[in-house]
């Protein structure tokens, strides 16, 4: 019988998709694509996110989603090992099995015993060696077109390129974060895209944006966007340092070298004040939903279910994300918004720009 994994992989090579190029349309990291064709379920850092990932995967393929889902449950309950009284005899009397499983029974309290006193006196060595372990940070391999995710002080992405490997380090995550390489720093600003020259060539090899920061002090962390394919490195250089710096929302946030995923800000409405508009969400298949305020610095993050709804009123810029835009309806300040197509991955950002007639579009723009 053709296992999960293996009917999804067949599925996308006969369609003639890569890996490269599904990850790129349906904004899911080509690992974790891989992970699912592979069935390494424990690469996935929790349920909600591969079940919302396979989802959004079937029906980037054109295929039933709840079918591969049932699959997956009924794979994960094969797994589970069968009831202990399936397992245990039926007691009858006093045997030599028994007098042998008191005997080991006491023998395994002994080790306990033993194991309690070791690990208590050894409880200081191993703190410091786990607070070291902390403090070096994660490496990560940065082998794909692009690599999104969460990172902290410490966190290390390398960078393989022209047959050398130039790591890229994390050094301060705050308001702004500090991404460190063998020749310079550089601050990473929100709503900016940053090129970085690993390679000490003198061209862009890699850009860089920073998504949100949640937390703060040692806890904080940095989400980051980098992305292999800078479509030109020339135009970084172009920009002045103080331009760089402007707080001040684009046109469009970050880039993209495909064509077809250009898109042009949707304008929600116009209005003669920047007053607070509502914002509410109904997902109508299980969805990873990320939304940040960011007048306020807060974020949301939260896997939800066909049905669940969100809402809430906002003052200013928010930043919005979704594992499954088709399955997102959302609707600001009355109006309803088409974020994208089943499977979808979507980023946007919510925001007033001043009008030449002194009133006040409310757009969302796109995200790349």
């Amino acid at each position: 019988m053709e296992s999960l994994g293996g009917k999804l992989r067949n599925l996308r090579e006969e369609k003639g998709y890569t890996l490269e190029q599904v990850a790129r349309d349906t904004h899911i990291a080509k690992r974790y694509i891989t992970a699912i064709e592979e069935e390494q379920f424990d690469d996935f850092p929790a349920e909600p996110y591969l079940l919302g990932f396979l989802r959004s995967y079937c029906e980037f393929l054109d295929i039933n989603a709840e079918e591969i889902v049932q699959l997956y449950r009924n794979m994960k309950l094969q797994e589970q090992p069968p009831p202990i009284e399936q397992l245990v005899a039926q007691k009858r009397g006093p045997s030599i099995g028994l007098i042998l499983g008191i005997i080991a029974g006491v023998a395994v309290l002994a080790g306990i015993v033993f194991l309690v006193v070791q690990l208590f006196f050894s409880a200081d060595a191993e703190g410091a060696e786990e607070t070291a372990a902390v403090a070096s940070g994660t490496e990560y391999e940065f082998g794909e077109e692009i690599l999104e995710q969460r990172f902290r002080v410490g966190d290390t992405v390398v960078v393989p390129l022209n047959g050398g490997r130039f790591p890229i380090q994390i050094t301060a995550v705050g308001e702004e974060v500090v991404l460190a390489t063998d020749e310079s720093e550089t601050v990473v600003r929100q709503e900016r895209e940053h090129a970085l020259d690993v390679s000490n060539d003198g061209q862009a090899d890699v850009s860089v944006l920073l998504r949100a920061v949640d937390g703060a002090g040692e806890s904080a962390e940095a989400v980051l966007r980098f992305d292999r394919l800078v479509a030109s490195p020339a135009r970084f250089a172009d920009i002045p340092e103080d331009d760089r710096a402007d707080e001040t929302l684009p046109e469009v946030i970050g880039h993209t070298t495909i064509a077809e995923r250009e898109l042009a800000p949707v304008e929600i409405g116009t209005y003669p004040s920047p007053d607070p508009y509502d914002f509410s969400v109904r997902f109508t298949a299980p969805t990873l939903f990320r939304y940040r305020d960011e007048e306020a610095g807060e974020s949301t993050e939260q896997f939800y279910n066909a049905g669940d709804t969100v809402s809430n009123r906002f003052a200013g810029r928010l930043r919005l994300w979704s594992s499954n835009a088709g399955a997102t309806r959302l609707t600001v300040a009355g109006n309803e918004i088409e974020l994208g197509q089943p499977g979808e991955v979507t980023a946007g950002a919510i925001r007033y720009v001043d009008t030449d007639d002194g009133r006040h579009r409310l757009e969302l723009l796109p995200v790349y």
